[in-house]
């Protein structure tokens, strides 16, 4: 795992399929799954001290604050397509760093991303 690499940590939504977060942990990284029934409020506080990257389903948080939270990845890969989802996510964690990440905004779609 490179140094940018391992700069990164992930706080996963209850929608989140569970195949995500088993890959990232076992590449090597800091995930945290989020309880079922936790406050959007709750969440974006923990993304923030923590400095993880929020990923999520949910519409909501696409237009989050960015002095609110530390980062929102927006999934807009179906969630019966984990394979596609887990080659995304890869192919966008080789092209960025948590400094492009602050405050940021990243809708993921298969195959590409938008910051």
């Amino acid at each position: 795992m490179s140094s940018s690499m391992s700069e990164h940590k992930f706080l996963l939504d209850e929608n989140v399929h569970r195949k995500l977060g088993h890959f990232l942990t076992s590449e090597g990284y800091d995930v945290c799954l989020v309880p079922k029934g936790t406050k959007n409020g709750m969440l974006a506080t923990k993304s923030k001290t923590e400095k993880r990257i929020f990923v999520t389903n949910d519409s909501d948080f696409s237009a989050y604050p960015k002095e609110s939270i530390f980062c929102v990845i927006w999934l807009r890969i179906p969630q019966y397509k984990p394979e596609a989802l887990i080659a995304s996510f890869t192919k966008l964690l080789k092209s960025i760093t948590n400094k492009d990440l602050t405050g940021a905004l990243v809708i993921l779609k298969e195959g590409s991303h938008e910051l």
